[in-house]
């Protein structure tokens, strides 16, 4: 007992001799045991047991650094959060503000758009780019553009789908601003008298016969609905203050109502080409109606609203040169009673031939209907466009058709936007002939020509000449 507690007071002075088997502690140890106690982390059960007392050391000291740096963390966090909060509603503030502002540019164009609309309420507001009408209001949900596609062609105006521009004709009327619109003046003691005329200048029948040349009349009007009727009128040259009129246009309303199509010969009416109203698009009671009439080599056919309704084949042959026809609206009938209508607009010029399809059932239409004796109908040929492949073309069928002809060759009429050709020969001999040998070698379809109306006539005035009668069956 007395060796015992004398080997114990050797280890508390840290002696070295006799209890050699106990070690000493080293500096790191005593450093150690004068520091306070820490509490005892919780054990990790992600690190093994075994740790050694080394191990324990140095974990002790990791964690002590650890906990002084999450000190020094949790003091700095809240002015880090503050930090960004601040800088978060800075930029709600700021895209709030731009949203605003763009809302009230919005608003700014809106009610300036309306103040211009109201400062010229139910007409056209015209620009340098664009043409307006007035909105319907904000409450129709529709877009501004969308009211314009909308939006009606002005009665004083033909619609753009016409295609009838300024390029390719002349505005007959109005021809100045201070008389916009033209109507029937009262007094008038017969048709001629204060009667509207205008002239249709260089028209060619040869020309219209290929689409070419003048050969349209475009009106806009309005006949109102208390009107009984009007009439106007297309004279030739010579035509002795409307004696003898080519095409004579007359809707009325007596017998339930029929539109009446005549020409007039030395003050002798023709017999009239008649359909009834209803089977035409509305004349009178409308706002405005359009009606075109074209002029070819079978004769006048008349366009209303876009609908071929009739047509009047020629009744007296045309000049074969270039001529000046005659356009006039007269002030009353052949009674003295006053033409009721207003007309807006009078255009004339050329347009691509409107006659599309199978017309028999046209009022006035195959009222005649001969072979060319002495014309062949090319068809199916590429479309030309330009004027140099109108000569290379008309160059090419005379070359081809050339040994069939006798000293005068061939006449080729080729219309210029079209896949058709005409080959005309000196006598009907030669032009069998050609049909004969031609038909089953040449690459296009070949077929006799129709001989239109005019031909006819000027047929039948040769022969008359010649002292050669005619068949009526013939011509």
């Amino acid at each position: 007992q007395q060796q015992d507690q004398t080997a114990m007071g050797d280890n508390d002075d840290g002696g070295g001799g006799g209890g050699g088997n106990v070690p000493a502690k080293s500096g790191a140890a005593k450093r150690k045991a004068g520091q306070p106690k820490r509490k005892k982390r919780p054990h990790n059960p992600g690190i093994a047991d075994g740790m050694s007392d080394d191990d324990d050391e140095e974990a002790s000291m990791g964690g002590s650094v650890a906990s002084d740096m999450d000190d020094k963390e949790g003091t700095d966090e809240p002015s880090l959060l503050e930090r960004r909060a601040a800088k978060l509603e800075a930029l709600r503030d700021e895209v709030e503000d731009k949203r605003n502002a763009m809302e009230e540019e919005k608003n700014s164009e809106e009610r300036l758009r309306n103040e211009l609309l109201a400062m010229n309420e139910d007409t056209l507001v015209e620009g340098p780019v664009m043409k307006r009408k007035k909105l319907a209001g904000p409450e129709d949900g529709k877009s501004l553009l969308t009211n314009m596609m909308n939006a009606k062609t002005p009665p004083h105006d033909f619609s753009e789908k016409l295609g009838l521009k300024s390029w390719k004709g002349t505005v007959l009327f109005p021809v100045v601003s201070d008389e916009p619109t033209w109507t029937p003046p009262e007094g008038a003691s017969n048709p001629n008298e204060h009667a509207f005329l205008v002239p249709l200048e260089d028209y060619d029948i040869t020309k219209a016969q290929n689409g070419e040349g003048p050969n349209t009349v475009a009106l806009k009007f309005t006949a109102p609905r208390d009107s009984k009727r009007f009439s106007f009128n297309i004279a030739g040259p010579g035509h002795d203050d409307f004696d003898s009129i080519l095409f004579h246009f007359n809707p009325r309303k007596q017998r339930g109502g029929q539109l009446v199509i005549n020409d007039k010969q030395k003050g002798t009416w023709g017999r009239a080409v008649q359909l009834p109203l209803d089977q035409v698009p509305l004349i009178f009671g409308q706002t405005s109606v359009t009606i075109l009439i074209q002029i070819n080599g079978d004769g006048f056919d008349v366009f209303i609203e876009g609908k071929h309704c009739a047509r009047l084949e020629h009744r007296t042959e045309l000049p074969s040169k270039p001529c000046t026809l005659f356009l006039q609206f007269p002030s009353c009938d052949d009674y003295g009673k006053r033409e009721n209508w207003t007309v807006y607009k009078a255009w004339w010029g050329n347009k691509e031939s409107m006659v599309k399809g199978d017309i028999s059932s046209v009022a006035g239409v195959n009222t005649f209907d001969s072979v060319h004796p002495r014309k062949l109908f090319i068809s199916g040929l590429p479309k030309i466009r330009s004027d140099r492949d109108v000569e290379v073309r008309r160059a090419e069928l005379e070359r081809t058709f050339r040994k069939y002809a006798g000293a005068r060759g061939v006449t080729c009429i080729v219309p210029k936007n079209s896949s058709y050709a005409f080959v005309e020969f000196e006598t009907e001999r030669m032009c069998d002939h050609a049909l004969e040998e031609m038909v089953q070698k040449f690459p296009y379809k070949l077929s006799r020509a129709r001989r239109s109306k005019h031909e006819a006539l000027m047929d039948k005035r040769a022969a008359a000449e010649a002292g050669k009668t005619v068949a009526s069956g013939d011509w």
